[in-house]
């Protein structure tokens, strides 16, 4: 009996051996999967929420892990470009606001000139008409004093026109 209790105890030292080692085995293949898949999956997560700071961890894996974070961080690479391409379209909008507003601006300026300058021109036509006016007033009384024979007149007027104030210092000078 001693011999069968050897062999019993000797298959039972035996079968617990293997059944530890497989344990350990199988712990050791699991965490070696899970661990990564729980980073990997943590990465993903943090990608989808726009964090894209940080690098996709486990892409130097040969297996399916390592596939699923290269795919990830191809991912993350396209939102970062997505990023950069949306804040250069909004730079670009907001020069373009600018320079359509800085038009604008230059515009109102330039009918703004133009407004005075047609203002200007206008109140010059009418002084230099009123000095016209004044001139033929004063010349048509002069000449009417002098048909009467009355040389004592002359032209009143202060123009601010050198041609009129010329016309008007000539006849005065006429008239002496």
């Amino acid at each position: 009996i001693s011999g069968l209790m050897w062999a019993l105890t000797r298959a039972l030292a035996i079968s617990v051996t293997v059944f530890t080692g497989a344990l350990l085995i199988s712990i050791y293949f699991a965490r070696s999967i899970s661990s990564p898949v729980q980073r990997l999956t943590e990465s993903v997560k943090s990608v989808a929420k726009g964090n894209l700071g940080q690098s996709v961890p486990e892409q130097d894996r040969g297996d399916e892990i390592g596939a699923l974070a290269q795919a990830t961080e191809i991912f993350r690479q396209n939102a970062l470009m997505m990023q950069s391409l949306s804040e250069e379209q909004q730079r670009t909008h907001t020069e373009m606001a600018q320079l359509h507003e800085e038009r604008q601006e230059v515009a109102a300026r330039e009918k703004q000139i133009l407004q005075d300058k047609e203002t200007a021109e206008r109140s010059g036509a009418e002084t230099r008409s009123k000095m016209m006016e004044e001139l033929r007033r004063s010349f048509g009384d002069v000449v009417s004093a002098a048909i009467a024979g009355q040389f004592d007149k002359r032209v009143n007027g202060n123009f601010d026109d050198p041609i009129l104030l010329e016309l008007s210092t000539n006849i005065n000078i006429l008239m002496e």
